[in-house]
């Protein structure tokens, strides 16, 4: 899936937005995401020290991640977290499929 964006926000919520399906589930259920979030934050500039929970985190496609928050910071381009992000896309999936219709 090439165009997509996942929005984590402060308030408990996850919200995926895809071209194939868009949902948003409570942050806690999602047992991807926390690998996603650590392998982002190794990436992290050196000047930067977020201050977590952050106010909202945001992946676009696999282009663009921004952590919004007291010193946030954005990363570009990172090829290392694709894998993460297929992993989390994976359990949306499943969560979109099983959902009761």
């Amino acid at each position: 899936m090439n165009n997509f964006s996942i929005h984590i926000f402060a308030n408990g919520e996850t919200q995926f937005l895809g071209s194939e399906f868009s949902m948003k589930v409570q942050t806690e259920t999602l047992t991807k995401l926390n690998a996603l979030i650590d392998e982002a934050l190794k990436l992290k500039p050196a000047n930067s020290n977020p201050e977590l929970p952050a106010f909202l985190i945001s992946f676009y496609n696999y282009k663009f991640v921004r952590f919004i928050c007291k010193e946030g910071f954005h990363l570009k381009d990172q090829e290392s977290l694709k894998p993460f992000i297929d992993d989390l896309i994976s359990e949306f999936r499943t969560a979109f499929e099983n959902k009761p219709k």
